[in-house]
């Protein structure tokens, strides 16, 4: 991200240990444990209700435990999930939080059933927006505290109840708060689940969304790594190949660029991920 702006302050919460070697860590990385949120309040209701039991819940629901924390020495922040790549400037995303106070992202799952019917219908019960990206100014901070309270109360996937862990309640943010931005570019976002209402073309020998939008940042889950790898999503190609470099530079001993030929199965590529995404990542700026 610093490709795009050099003053960003990154801040990693790690959430399933309390110690890390820090002496090497590059210049403006900074890293939270857990135990230092989980003192006390809804972070410390988390953690007893969570943590031993269901590290997912724990770690999804604490989202918005450390933006709001974090709200209170900046005056924005955007989160990400630790298997999002920027590919382009995002600083209109900080320009929006100057007029809004929360930004979602809508997960563009197909509109039509008969093109896309799986899709279709997961947005009635995995959520209308995705959990992987909010953004949120200082006034946004209600609205976290009550999507924390609400992942305390409940995280979990029940269709019955309509939950799909700390993303369905998203649905909500904009139902009971104001200024909340729903991010229509279609760029940002892209994944294996918007492939109908985000298509993927050529265009002068250069990848755009729907005939020109630029691709901001893509969300590379075990699916969407899995549809780029077996040819439903093969124009993502080289940028998986780029992130997959990235990866490695960090640390990670398998190059994804290489299980193309293995069973590609949501176990084995979470299983090849893992060390990828043991953290939450939260950008933050000031």
């Amino acid at each position: 991200m610093r490709k795009f702006n050099a003053n960003i302050e990154l801040v990693v919460l790690i959430s399933d240990f309390k110690e890390l070697d820090q002496a090497n860590l590059p210049a403006g990385l900074k890293i939270i444990f857990y135990n230092e949120l989980s003192s006390s309040g809804v972070g410390a209701e988390i953690l007893t209700k969570y943590h031993q039991q269901e590290h997912d819940a724990y770690r999804w629901s604490m989202k918005p435990v450390l933006i709001d924390y974090l709200l209170q020495r900046y005056q924005k922040v955007i989160y990400t999930d630790s298997d999002i790549h920027f590919f382009s400037d995002y600083d209109f995303l900080l320009r929006l939080l100057d007029e809004h106070d929360v930004i979602v992202s809508p997960h563009f799952r197909s509109s039509n059933p008969h093109i896309e019917s799986k899709n279709f219908f997961l947005q009635y019960y995995a959520g209308l927006y995705n959990g992987g990206f909010v953004a949120s100014s200082k006034g946004g901070q209600q609205a976290m505290r009550w999507w924390a309270e609400a992942c305390s109360f409940v995280c979990k996937k029940d269709a019955t109840l309509g939950q799909f862990d700390d993303q369905t309640h998203l649905n909500l943010i904009p139902v009971f708060f104001d200024k909340v931005n729903i991010l229509k570019h279609r760029g940002c976002n892209v994944a294996n689940w918007n492939q109908v209402e985000c298509k993927r073309q050529l265009v002068d020998n250069k990848l755009v969304i729907n005939d020109g939008v630029p691709i901001v940042f893509i969300h590379f889950t075990a699916s969407t790594i899995r549809g780029i790898l077996n040819g439903s999503d093969r124009l993502l190609l080289p940028f998986l190949a780029i992130y997959d470099e990235r990866l490695r530079e960090n640390g990670l001993e398998k190059s994804i660029m290489d299980i193309r030929n293995e069973v590609p199965d949501s176990t084995f590529f979470k299983r090849i991920l893992k060390k990828a995404k043991k953290r939450l990542m939260f950008k933050s700026f000031s």
